[in-house]
């Protein structure tokens, strides 16, 4: 992007009211995904999830910012906490030793 693009679009974001903003996010919306990492209580495993904004109300209005609405929510799989747990007793366990 050249430096005058940039400068246009600096000087077109200084100008945009918090409504015009809503309105320039539910324009890319669809080019928006949020990673949400989830880190398993400290017990080694992490895992990413991609999650998708929510179809019927991606933005809102919160005081003077924006928030950013995801679809759904993360699903933790009963059996990756517990083995979590058990590797991260584990490894507590080999270094007291």
């Amino acid at each position: 992007m050249s430096k005058l693009i940039n400068d246009r679009m600096l000087d077109l974001y200084a100008d945009m009211s918090l409504k015009d903003k809503e309105f320039m996010l539910h324009l890319m919306r669809n080019d928006i995904f949020v990673p949400v990492e989830v880190d398993y209580m400290d017990g080694g495993k992490t895992v990413c999830h991609f999650m998708d904004l929510d179809p019927e109300m991606p933005f809102a209005f919160n005081g003077a910012a924006i928030q950013i609405n995801l679809d759904g929510a993360v699903k933790i799989n009963r059996q990756d906490v517990t083995e979590a747990i058990e590797n991260k007793l584990k490894i507590n366990k080999n270094e007291s030793n």
